[in-house]
């Protein structure tokens, strides 16, 4: 039995809506905003971690400085020690060899506090770097996947697309040519929800209750009339195909 006109036009605007949102989703995939915040987020983080790599090599190049100071105050003293214990000294020159001894020391003892910093600095700093280093894989992995979901995504709505365009183009070749350009006007009119059924007294879309004579009417002009109130194209007595 061949599809009526009243069935092929509620299945042209099943179509063309089911249409709307597949290029609505090829478009715009779902996920797409998820990847623009993952995005902005890794651009954040990497930031962070060139602000911290730098501050990590800042703090190796001053605990490597603060190393060969202590390293060059250790010689003085093992030098000065040597003197002392090779050189003749009187009264004078032995009150010389301890004051330098004691300020040696006192510098020394500075620089290894310096350096105990400095390595505790390094320390939480590298440990910073690294978490943001994960951090950062971590999102380049979520990026990956959120890609691969989109371009999933965008495929899958473009196969679909393809197979409704051609769906459709088999139903608009039976419909007469005045009912289809009565469609789409009330398709363009109404954003795509052109096509309504009556049940009952009730259309599908609007809702509102026709009178026991609209009622009469619309079977009168039967299978596709038009809804007195909104306007839309009234399908009486048929199911959707």
């Amino acid at each position: 039995m061949a599809r009526s006109e009243g069935a092929a036009l509620l299945d042209l605007q099943r179509i063309d809506l089911e249409l709307a949102r597949e290029k609505a989703q090829a478009e715009h995939p779902a996920a797409l905003e998820r990847l623009k915040s993952l995005l902005a987020t890794s651009k954040r983080v990497q930031a962070l971690v060139t602000q911290l790599t730098g501050r990590v090599k800042d703090s190796e190049m001053e605990l490597s400085e603060l190393s060969a100071e202590q390293e060059s105050l250790r010689r003085e003293v093992d030098e000065l020690k040597e003197r002392a214990r090779t050189e003749a000294m009187d009264h004078r020159q032995q009150a010389w060899a301890n004051e330098q001894h004691a300020s040696l020391m006192k510098r020394l003892d500075k620089a290894e506090f310096k350096g105990e910093e400095a390595l505790e600095t390094l320390d939480t700093l590298t440990r910073k770097r690294d978490e943001a280093l994960a951090a950062r894989e971590r999102l380049d992995r979520e990026i990956s996947k959120v890609k691969a979901d989109i371009r999933a995504s965008v495929e899958r709505a473009h196969a679909a697309i393809s197979s409704l365009e051609g769906e459709r183009e088999a139903l608009v070749s039976s419909l007469d040519p005045a009912v289809l350009g009565a469609y789409e006007r009330a398709s363009s009119r109404f954003e795509g929800l052109a096509v309504e059924e009556l049940h009952g007294n009730h259309p599908s879309i609007c809702r509102m209750a026709l009178e026991p004579r609209a009622v009469q009417e619309a079977w009168r002009d039967a299978p596709i009339t038009q809804c007195p109130y909104c306007r839309r194209i009234l399908i009486v007595g048929e199911e959707e195909g």
